[in-house]
């Protein structure tokens, strides 16, 4: 079984108008993980790139060496974020229209619709709101489906079942996505295509709705799954769990366990139309501060067992996809991408591991 990952592929490594007017000109990802500062003893931070550098998503030499370097380490393909606000509002887009313009590169693509107001504490804004997500109804939907079917019709965008696919980011804020997933499905059938593949992204294991094909899970990697009663009664007083709370106090963030994460994912088959994610680290502090949190205690060993346990895990009756974030989500700590602490050493675990396990089958 030839495995498939797709790694989640950030779009804001270019400056935008919108980002100038929030966060002064020529702000990109870049601004925030420059200027990060470890929070407490033996925070690694600042993280910092070396082969790619800090590079600009502008200019194709750099799209082209990273789907190199992608290529040759096993990746797929990337799903780049994709940005639909409602009312043909779109953020971050010029990368993509240069990837379906230019032809190049030659590299397997799909698109992850990040259906979210941008606030709080992932968008660097707890206090204020940037721009809200709205759904608009069949016009504004059939507007957003001619605006990528140039891309679900070109030869390197991703397909499952001889579909393009889709993903949804958080399929249970969208008040009509039976509807919407219907539409589109017409749309497509209308255009020549066999229909879309739609996968929300979902920490919850239930699937209640008719259209949706299935999901893929990023896993609730922050946090641990049950709670005691004290616990959840100071959460709701305060917002905040006790070791979260005393976390801030002693540390100047929160700082969690990536081993205890490892530990807890993946240890039973998948269901059908269930696609795993690989994470490759956490620590949002240059976003978002004493506000972040952060995975101390991560490790290119404890990264191989994540793969290993991942794999195992996989349904083997479906496409052999799983998901990995992130290709180069830099503020947040989530990249694939060489830096200067652990240079091509993620990408080798997975080159390794996968070519290991093609030899086994």
């Amino acid at each position: 079984m030839k495995l498939k990952p797709i790694a989640f592929y950030l779009p804001q490594f270019h400056p935008i108008p919108e980002n100038d007017d929030w966060w002064g000109e020529g702000f990109t990802e870049w601004t925030n993980v420059k200027k990060a500062k470890p929070l407490f003893k033996n925070h690694y931070q600042p993280h910092v790139p070396t082969e790619l550098g800090y590079y600009d998503l502008r200019e194709e030499e750099v799209r082209i060496n990273q789907s190199k370097l992608a290529k040759e380490h096993g990746i797929y393909g990337f799903c780049y974020w994709h940005y639909w606000f409602g009312g043909r509002k779109r953020l971050l887009e010029k990368p993509a229209q240069d990837f379906l313009k230019s032809g190049k590169p030659d590299f397997p693509i799909c698109f992850a619709w990040a259906n979210q107001t941008w606030s709080g504490i992932w968008h660097g804004a707890p206090n204020r709101v940037l721009i809200t997500q709205e759904y608009l109804g069949k016009e504004d939907d059939e507007a957003h489906f001619r605006e990528l079917l140039p891309y679900f019709q070109d030869s390197r965008y991703i397909q499952i079942d001889s579909k393009p696919l889709f993903l949804i980011y958080r399929p249970f804020d969208h008040p009509y996505l039976d509807d919407f997933i219907s539409h589109w499905n017409l749309l497509a059938k209308k255009a020549g295509l066999n229909g879309v593949y739609f996968l929300g992204i979902s920490y919850q294991k239930e699937n209640p709705f008719k259209y949706l094909n299935g999901f893929a899970f990023h896993d609730q990697y922050l946090k641990k799954e049950r709670f005691s009663f004290f616990e959840k009664a100071i959460k709701k007083l305060t917002k905040e769990y006790p070791d979260e709370i005393l976390s801030r106090w002693t540390r100047g963030c929160i700082v969690t366990s990536f081993e205890e994460m490892v530990m807890r994912t993946h240890n039973h088959k998948m269901n059908h139309s269930h696609f795993p994610t690989l994470h490759t680290g956490w620590d949002n502090t240059p976003r978002s501060g004493k506000r972040g949190v952060v995975h101390q205690d991560f490790s290119l060993d404890l990264f191989r067992l994540h793969l290993e346990k991942l794999i195992d895990c996989i349904n083997e009756e479906q496409e052999p996809i799983f998901f990995i974030k992130s290709w180069n989500e830099w503020a947040e700590g989530n990249y694939l991408e060489p830096d200067k602490r652990f240079q091509r050493g993620k990408l080798e675990v997975i080159k390794t591991i996968l070519e290991s396990r093609m030899n086994k089958s």
